[in-house]
């Protein structure tokens, strides 16, 4: 996927990787656990003359750890990290209720070149000049053609995840 160009008067998002985050959580038979994406790759621009927010982000699919190799190791051979090894959002608009304040987001998210329309809650907090997006979306893996994970007899993923981002980081003008 070409990254996309800048709108014309926009501001980039300079993301703090350290204080970033996009979470996988995931439940088990035998519990749960989040896996993290190590590496991604924001483009996203903020356009104050629109208040439009426009961008994309990509992920390396074997980036997404969980702080037990063995596990990740299996996620990665169900993902087919090595025939698809990439993922992409691509964020199309973003919603305000100006009577509760709450946002939503909407975007395409491809995984396994299957491509699915996302909706997700948003809220963007600027403090500082340190701007704060964060937001969360239940995805159904299944959505992307990915099997219900099982190992043995007894133990299975719920195809059901939820994703949860918060990204950290502050304006440059273009």
């Amino acid at each position: 996927m070409l990254p996309l160009a800048p709108p014309l008067a926009a501001n980039t998002l300079i993301l703090d990787n350290s204080s970033s985050t996009i979470e996988v959580a995931i439940k088990t038979t035998i519990g749960n656990f989040i896996s993290k994406f190590d590496t991604f790759t924001p483009q996203l621009y903020l356009d104050p003359s629109l208040g439009k927010v426009t961008g994309s982000v990509h992920f390396l699919l074997a980036e997404l750890k969980s702080n037990n190799d063995e596990r990740d190791m299996e996620i990665y051979t169900w993902l087919k990290t090595d025939k698809f090894p990439k993922a992409d959002f691509v964020l199309d608009k973003v919603t305000t209720d100006f009577k509760t304040g709450a946002s939503e987001a909407q975007g395409r998210l491809t995984i396994q070149n299957v491509e699915r329309i996302v909706n997700f809650s948003l809220s963007v907090a600027i403090k500082n000049k340190v701007i704060t997006i964060e937001g969360s979306s239940d995805l159904d893996t299944r959505d992307y053609g990915l099997p219900i994970y099982r190992k043995f007899y007894f133990f299975s993923a719920e195809p059901k995840v939820r994703v949860h981002f918060r990204l950290i980081g502050s304006v440059s003008s273009q």
